[in-house]
């Protein structure tokens, strides 16, 4: 028997709360969640997730908080808005970042700047779908089955809202490209390409060294390996190269020893 983490009753309290647009919301973060069951209404999908393990009392707070139903955090599931902040800035999330920028900006929109939408989009949607009471969730979901729009591929979204004069939500946009470049340890997860994958881990930080002239450390096959003294070089802009020759001994212990990085500061002399 499949293990649920969240009680029904729950699911069933918070699914009775909620009014059709917060349930749009709620299934449209859920969407990478289970991408079989994206056409199910909310109760359905929750347990669905549920069964499957995906869905916690953390996660299904962070959704409550997604669509910024604090009530029931508070009434339901017994706890604060500022709790579940500290628990999304200390822990994995459950809901990408991607589905959460499209709903802040859902919430930020007009019913009359999403039919403006509507109308720029329809040399891309079949007409049979431009729907005039479209919501933007939809309008996003449409486009994401014609491979128009995914998490990296934002410029025709970008391009409509500079169209109806939307620099606000263009930033927004921006915003996340920006972040998405720098992820943290609570981002989803980072493509990490072949080469780097083949690397050990290096640390930045050698162990301690030895001061002296010449540094013997035992090799894995029982001999000893010699290490002579690194030489330092200046490089000036103008006049004479001075070399000084410091007395540190750096540990190569990692295989392979290192990655090499140089950068040229000078540029070509003319």
């Amino acid at each position: 028997m499949t293990r649920c983490q969240v009680p029904a009753v729950l699911i069933h309290q918070i699914e009775q709360e909620l009014d059709k647009e917060e349930e749009e919301m709620m299934v449209f973060l859920c969407r990478d969640l289970a991408p079989d069951l994206a056409s199910v209404n909310l109760r359905d999908l929750l347990l669905a997730l549920n069964e499957r393990e995906k869905l916690s009392c953390l996660g299904l707070s962070e959704l409550l908080y997604r669509v910024k139903r604090f009530d029931l955090l508070r009434r339901i599931l017994k706890t604060e808005k500022a709790t579940v902040e500290a628990d999304l800035a200390k822990s994995l999330r459950l809901v990408p970042d991607y589905r959460v920028l499209m709903v802040e900006i859902n919430e930020n929109l007009e019913k009359e700047e999403v039919s403006s939408l509507v109308f720029l989009l329809r040399d891309y949607i079949p007409r049979m779908k431009m729907a005039k009471d479209k919501s933007f969730l939809a309008l996003v979901i449409d486009l994401e089955k014609l491979n128009l729009v995914a998490p990296n591929q934002l410029d025709l979204i970008e391009e409509c809202f500079q169209n109806i004069h939307r620099i606000d939500l263009i930033r927004k946009i921006q915003k996340y490209k920006h972040e998405a470049l720098m992820p943290s340890v609570h981002s989803q997860p980072v493509y990490v390409n072949a080469l780097q994958a083949s690397l050990p881990n290096l640390s930045l930080i050698d162990p301690p060294y030895n001061s002296g002239n010449v540094n013997k450390e035992k090799a894995q096959n029982g001999q000893s390996l010699t290490l002579a003294e690194p030489v330092h070089t200046s490089i000036q802009e103008s006049g004479p190269v001075s070399h000084k020759v410091l007395d540190d001994q750096y540990r190569m212990q990692s295989q392979p020893l290192g990655i090499c990085l140089i950068i040229d500061c000078i540029g070509n002399d003319t």
